[in-house]
């Protein structure tokens, strides 16, 4: 099987999908029954690294497919197309606040256990996905409920902010979030429960988070709240 016709066959299996087409890439690439690629452990190593940096940096399976058979016929992904626009996500992420009188506001936080900012203090929140229908409102009220325990009206979320251009988040591709908040009961404080990527709940004083150790650029959510909640 040459090249071209083993990395279609990838694309194929894929189904459009560029997650997929890394693993299809890489099972059509070292497990050949006749053998027509062989690669030793540190050449699929680095190929797997390679297609990686790939899935990043390309907006659709068609570009990323394209950039794949460049880099099983070339052998570098140096060479590659670089004018292709970077994926674009679009997330939602929830500030919980709790009124204690007096204009004086308690937020809850999640300190994240995932890979990137880990053990940082963020908001709950996450990206928009299938599920949510199109809505990011929907992705506000299953984000907040996966990672805090919390079931929200989506007519409690006030908009506050949105977060948006290049270099605001660590994994490099382009995310914009939108920012609500929402204030909670005292009956809710107590069933407030970390789950999903947040390793804990971190509760505090709305005056007192350090705006400047929160993890992506969650900070200048915090300021944006102040104006809002003081």
């Amino acid at each position: 099987m040459i090249l071209n016709d083993l990395f279609l066959a990838a694309v194929r299996a894929a189904n459009g999908d560029p997650k997929q087409l890394i693993k299809a890439s890489l099972d059509e690439a070292f497990h050949q029954p006749d053998g027509s690629i062989s690669l030793d452990f540190d050449d699929q190593v680095n190929l797997a690294g390679q297609l990686g940096v790939l899935a990043g940096r390309y907006a659709s399976a068609e570009s990323f497919a394209e950039a794949v058979l460049r880099l099983f016929t070339e052998g570098t992904i140096d060479a590659l197309p670089t004018d292709l626009a970077p994926p674009e996500f679009l997330a939602a992420d929830i500030a919980v606040l709790y009124d204690i009188g007096g204009f004086v506001y308690d937020i809850f936080l999640i300190r994240r256990g995932g890979e990137t900012e880990h053990g940082k203090l963020a908001f709950a929140g996450g990206k928009k996905n299938n599920e949510d229908l199109g809505r990011i409102l929907a992705t506000a009220v299953r984000e907040v409920l996966q990672e805090m325990g919390l079931a929200v009206d989506e007519r409690d979320l006030k908009l506050i902010t949105i977060f948006d251009g290049p270099g605001r988040d660590p994994r490099g591709d382009n995310r914009t979030s939108v920012l609500y908040a929402v204030e909670i009961l005292p009956g809710q404080v107590a069933e407030l429960k970390a789950g999903d990527d947040a390793r804990e709940i971190v509760r505090m004083r709305l005056a007192e988070v350090p705006a400047n150790e929160m993890a992506f650029s969650h900070g200048a959510g915090i300021h944006a709240l102040r104006k809002h909640y003081t």
